[in-house]
């Protein structure tokens, strides 16, 4: 058996978990903008809940985006600070597969189903892809709105579709979107990256350490202050 981390940063709930293989046995999470107070003390915690050292972790699972800006950055810098002081791999992970992975394993194998994972991009925008329910990325992550491209090109998919993640609330305001798909009441959270993790480690599939960054896919949103210096 092997041990692994996962953190999970990139929406306003802070989590972090440890696998022993697939299995989860240690998690904690907090909503809130806490990411850089509680990302690595989550870590500690979910450490010594699975009576597991850090000497005996295989790798490291971070999601990478799309997300947060500043959740994103928290997650990665403290995920790529125990890797290089342990000698340990990085897996990288977008955030709309880990949504996905928590949809799939909750809703079951349905054969004509897809999941389409959303992340709140502010307004009426969402970060969102399509997989099927086998973990198959369908649609790759992008931003969509929700009123005209979601509806056009994400509704036609499957009769039956499985909404997940923080902007469900926001798309299921919208007639078309609420007649047509299903919450699975799925958010954000490392309890769901264990395959990925798993999966990834086994075939050696790791991410650069030194060179992976963040998938922000838009811009920061960054406004003037208005606050003047006198």
């Amino acid at each position: 058996m092997s041990y692994f981390i996962g953190i999970e940063t990139g929406t306003d709930i802070c989590s972090v978990a440890v696998f022993e293989d697939e299995q989860m046995v240690a998690l904690q999470e907090e909503k809130g903008r806490i990411h850089s107070e509680k990302t690595a003390v989550f870590m500690k915690q979910c450490l010594q809940e699975a009576r597991v050292t850090p000497n005996e972790i295989a790798a490291v699972g971070v999601s990478i985006g799309p997300g947060s800006y500043t959740g994103l950055r928290v997650g990665l810098s403290i995920a790529k600070g125990f890797c290089y002081g342990l000698d340990v791999p990085l897996i990288g992970i977008n955030s709309l597969a880990i949504l996905a992975a928590g949809s799939i394993r909750k809703i079951g194998n349905s054969s004509n189903a897809i999941h389409c994972p959303l992340i709140d991009a502010r307004r009426m925008e969402v970060y969102a892809g399509i997989y099927s329910n086998k973990q198959q990325e369908i649609k790759a992550a992008k931003p969509v709105l929700l009123e005209t491209e979601f509806v056009q090109e994400y509704l036609h998919q499957s009769d039956l579709v499985y909404l997940s993640g923080d902007g469900v609330e926001k798309a299921l305001t919208i007639p078309e979107i609420s007649n047509h798909c299903k919450d699975s009441g799925v958010r954000s959270s490392a309890r769901h990256m264990g395959p990925l993790i798993f999966s990834s480690w086994k075939a050696q599939d790791y991410s650069s350490t030194a060179y992976i960054t963040p998938k922000y896919l838009k811009n920061p949103n960054i406004t003037q202050s208005k606050k003047t210096l006198i």
